[in-house]
This record gives structure tokens, sequence and C-alpha cells, in this order.
């Protein structure tokens, strides 16, 4: 017999049995999460005491004796669902007549994962080759501790500059080029709706490429996107874990939202045509959860650029995105912010560009337009969270 733990944890639960000789029953323990019923396979032949099988079980396994089943070693604190399998015997899996120790059973569950489009990814060993085309996702990969399992990236996935040396550029964001992305035979593909072509993910799939599509809109994804990366990544170093602890907290912070005085604010992301965010974007609710209300909230995209400008009537939109719409001088005049933000990307805006909304007659000029990291505000997942504070500080501060 061994125990089965998870974490250093029994988690007992009385209504699982063992049910044959080839599967385990299997829950996953609630921790924060909806509880789910998989089966789990009795794999046999597992190595030596403290040895691996080859490549990484899926939410991890030891075989010194202890099965430690969980998040790929995150804590049970982290709230994630952690399965574990065991008898009615008070949490021992017994062999009865086959053969103990050394001879080892190693139990292990396949990571199921569930994208953005609702395409559901299963593995049975974690992704040793990742290729991400979504900067704000290498960013947090890298700063899980990737290592060198993050083996392709795009021309802007510079950060962190240092952990990313090893990955290979295969193109941008909008012209990822599949055939250098293929060449690296990657395990998994991290792609996003609205950063990444439908042509380029289609490609990778139809080639057999497993391929991961987030959509992120809300302030709360940044949270999700750090646990989901967490668990693909699996063996986390203690750095890793404090991250995960971070995002937990930070998001918990965001979540609370702001109880003072609120802020109008008027935040364009090009010059020309100037555009801005639409209320269904993660931008504007990252702004929300801050404290500050967008001024263009209610503004869609109307088609063609002419209905943009107020020129002529708008044509059905169809399947194309609403989201960014472009306006003019005088409608952010007629919106009347209290503070505009200028970030630095994806349109690096100047100190001529300033002025021409200090001359504005808005409550904003001239001493509340200021220059942000767009990043912070861009980029879910860590980058987005370890830049909340400061954002809110520069939402709420003083006039300059």
């Amino acid at each position: 017999m061994f125990a089965v733990r998870v974490l250093g944890q029994d988690l007992l639960d009385d209504d699982l049995s063992l049910e044959t000789e080839s599967t385990f029953a299997a829950r996953s323990i609630n921790i924060g999460h909806t509880a789910t019923t998989d089966v789990i396979e009795k794999l046999e032949g597992a190595k030596p005491r403290g040895q691996q099988t080859t490549g990484r079980a899926a939410f991890g396994a030891t075989f010194d004796g202890t099965a430690a089943l969980g998040s790929t070693g995150l804590g049970n604190e982290l709230g994630h669902s952690l399965p574990v399998a065991h008898t009615k015997d008070g949490g021992q899996v017994s062999w009865d007549d086959r053969e103990p120790p050394p001879a080892l059973w190693c139990v292990v569950a396949p990571l199921l994962m569930v994208d953005d489009k609702g395409r559901e990814l299963k593995f049975r060993q974690l992704p040793e080759r990742i290729v991400s085309l979504v900067p704000s996702d290498t960013y947090t990969l890298a700063k899980l501790g990737a290592g060198s399992r993050l083996v392709g990236r795009t021309r802007y996935c510079e950060l962190p500059a240092e952990e990313l040396s090893g990955a290979a550029v295969v193109g941008g964001t909008k012209d990822a080029d599949v055939a250098a992305i293929l060449e690296l035979k990657p395990d998994l593909v991290l792609v996003n709706q609205e950063e990444n072509t439908l042509s380029a993910a289609e490609t990778l799939r139809r080639e057999g490429v497993p391929i991961f599509v987030s959509f992120p809109t809300k302030a709360s994804h940044s949270l999700i996107q750090v646990s989901r990366l967490a668990r693909l990544l699996g063996d986390l170093t203690n750095e890793g874990k404090d991250l995960v602890r971070f995002a937990y907290a930070a998001d918990a912070e965001l979540q609370a939202g702001w109880n003072a005085a609120r802020v109008r604010v008027f935040v364009p992301i090009w010059m020309e045509p100037l555009m801005t965010i639409h209320r269904d974007t993660f931008i504007s609710d990252q702004l929300f959860q801050l404290g500050a209300d967008n001024v263009f909230a209610d503004r869609v995209r109307h088609y063609p650029l002419a209905a943009d400008l107020g020129k002529r009537e708008p044509q059905a939109p169809g399947d194309r995105d609403v989201r960014y719409p472009r306006v003019r001088l005088e409608e952010v005049v007629e919106r009347q912010p209290d503070l505009v933000l200028l970030p630095d990307e994806p349109h690096p805006f100047t100190e001529d560009d300033a002025r021409r909304f200090r001359e504005l007659a808005i409550p904003a000029a001239p001493d509340r337009v200021r220059f942000c990291v767009g990043k912070q505000l861009m980029w879910p997942g860590l980058m987005a969270l370890e830049g909340a504070q400061h954002l809110r500080s520069m939402i709420h501060g003083p006039a300059n």
C-alpha cells in the first residue's frame, strides 16, 4: 500500500472506491471551483524512487511511495481543483494481490482545459514545446518559469527580455510564419482572437497542432489566464508559485472595486484616425475596476469610416468587430472627460498629440492629460496585475 496524498495533505472522500484493475474513480476536490468527476488511469512500470517517467505527467506525480497529484505543484490555497484518487479505506490505495513496491504504480490524471472559443484540449503530458503568439501570454509564461519550454514567440514578445533569448522569433502577431512554427514541432500554440489571424490559427489546427485561443474582455481574465498558464507549466519554482499567489491577491483587490469618487476617462489607442475603446474590452473593464469610467463605453464602431465620422448612415457591421470606434475630437469634447490617458502602444502618443488634447475644452485640460504604460493597461495576465496599483494612483492622483 501507499498513501495517496495531494501536496502533502490527505484528501479523503468516502464516495470514491477502487473500480477495476485498470482505473480508479477520481474526483476534483473542490477548492474554489465546481467539482468534476473523471476517470484516471493506473499506469504500470513507474520508475524507481525519485525518478520521473518520460515527459511531465499532467497534474504531476512523484514516485517515492506518495502519489503527488494536483494542479501540478500549486498549493490548494490558490483556488485550484485538485484531482485525487483513493479508496474507502481511509485514503489508502491497497494493491491486495498485486505486486507491492518496489514495482510502484503511477496515477496520472489527464489535464483538460477549455479555451475561450469553447474548445477542449486534453493533455496526458504537459506541453514541453510551447509557441506563444500573444505577447502578454509570453510575458506571463516566462515570469512563471517556462524556461526552455517556450520555444517560439513573436517579434512583439519582448518582455522579460532576459528570459526570451532562447525562443525563436516566428514573425509578428498579424503575420505569424506558420512554416517556422511547424518546424519547431510545438505541443501547443497560444493565440489570441483579436491579436492573431484566424487563417494562421486554422492552418496550424489543420496540421494537427493543439491551439489554445484566449479572448479576454474582463479584468478578471488576468487571473484566469495566469491560472491556466500555471497549470500548463506544472512544475513551478517557488518564485513561480509566489507569482500565482500574488495574482490571486492582486485580483481580489482589483475585483473589490473602487468606493471613492470615480473619474471619467478617455483613452485613445490611435491618433490618425483617432480611435478608442468600447465597454466590451479588457481595457475598459480594467479601467472600471480601477475606479475610472470610460466616456466612450457605449460608442460602437460604425462602418464604413465615413459613418464612424458622422458623414453618412452606417451599414450593418456583419461579423466585424465594433469595439474600437473611430471618433472625432468634437465627440471627445462632448463627452467631457476628467482625465485623458495616452498609452505608449499600440500608437506611441507624443507630446504633440498631448498638446492637441490639452487645447480642448474638457475638464482634463490642461493638467490631467497623462502618459501611461500601455502594457499595464492592455496586457492581460501578470503584467496588468503588476501594473494595477500604479495605474490606479495615476487615475486618482492630483493634477500635474
